[in-house]
């Protein structure tokens, strides 16, 4: 997998993505400024800098993993030789779905903007940014049916719903905030006990909720709930790091590796421009094809009242 964030560590000749540069070659970024606008935009966007991301070269990618049996080991026998031990592997598939978004800025707009001529630069930087974080948005909270902007994809958390596992499930009490002494340990308890001592695991949760978690673990009124509600401190549960990130669902969390976590990006992405003379406005329209996917589900754990 193409780790974006180490390939572009040392990079000092950057290319911007402005209208002088980006809009004048017909729109299509090539490499140095797709690579350029995914570090500058993506460290906005939120959860989107967490999470792995797989550069993609055609509309599909596959994300290939695998697990070594349990309870495998023997004691070989004389002259019996030796049970080859179970390797299991999984295929999980990147699909690219194109999303565009479109803005507008009238003539009279650019006239009068106080960046004057570099007011057109400004718009494609601020639109860029407004384009990843409506990723970060459909992430979180996408469910890839019904109608309207959630359908456009299905985020992570309903990808674990959509994995009709129980064991991926935590079935929160219905309107409970409890966070010490209800919501954190079972839902710790719930992970899967073969990835528990994973490096860097993570909670995430909406920063309401993470406030609400903060007051409740604060609350114990010792030296580490000072630290934590004065901000010195990370909040932690046991071992795992409580995070909350923009666009992350209330009521939702989620147990996980942010690495196992996969934003796919078709690298055939386009910035482009236009004017209609006669409404006298320019069109800027950004154009990707992006998909979620979890890589290894089995490492997950989503918090969340899942009774009807």
């Amino acid at each position: 997998m193409e780790n974006l964030d180490r390939k572009l560590e040392g990079v000092v000749n950057k290319t911007d993505i402005t209208s002088g540069t980006t809009l004048a070659s017909n729109g299509k970024l090539n490499a140095e400024q797709f690579d350029f606008m995914m570090k500058q935009t993506l460290d906005q966007a939120g959860i989107l800098k967490d999470v792995s991301k797989q550069i993609m070269d055609s509309p599909t990618a596959e994300l290939s993993d695998f697990t070594v049996a349990d309870r495998v080991l023997t004691s070989p026998g004389e002259v019996t030789g030796i049970t080859a031990t179970g390797i299991t592997t999984t295929k999980r598939t990147l699909t690219s779905v194109e999303l565009t978004l479109s803005c507008h800025p009238s003539y009279q707009f650019m006239e009068d903007n106080v960046s004057q001529g570099k007011g057109l630069d400004q718009i494609v930087e601020a639109s860029s940014v407004g384009y990843w974080n409506n990723i970060a948005d459909l992430g979180c909270n996408g469910t890839g049916t019904s109608s309207g902007f959630l359908s456009l994809n299905a985020g992570w958390p309903q990808l674990v719903i959509d994995e009709s596992d129980s064991d991926l499930i935590y079935d929160v009490p219905a309107g409970t905030k409890d966070f010490d002494g209800t919501i954190l340990p079972n839902l710790v308890a719930q992970h899967n006990s073969k990835y528990v001592l994973m490096p860097n695991k993570k909670i995430y949760m909406s920063r309401a909720d993470w406030l609400l978690c903060l007051a409740d673990i604060a609350g114990r009124q010792t030296a580490y709930g000072d630290a934590v509600f004065q901000g010195r401190a990370p909040l932690i549960f046991g071992d795992y790091e409580i995070i909350w990130r923009p666009y992350w669902p209330s009521d939702y969390y989620m147990v996980c590796d942010p690495s196992n976590l996969v934003l796919g990006v078709q690298r055939d992405m386009s910035i482009e421009q236009d004017k209609d003379i006669e409404k006298r406005y320019h069109i800027i329209v950004i154009t990707a094809r992006v998909d979620f996917q979890i890589i290894n589900p089995e490492a997950v754990v989503l918090g969340y009242d899942a009774t009807p």
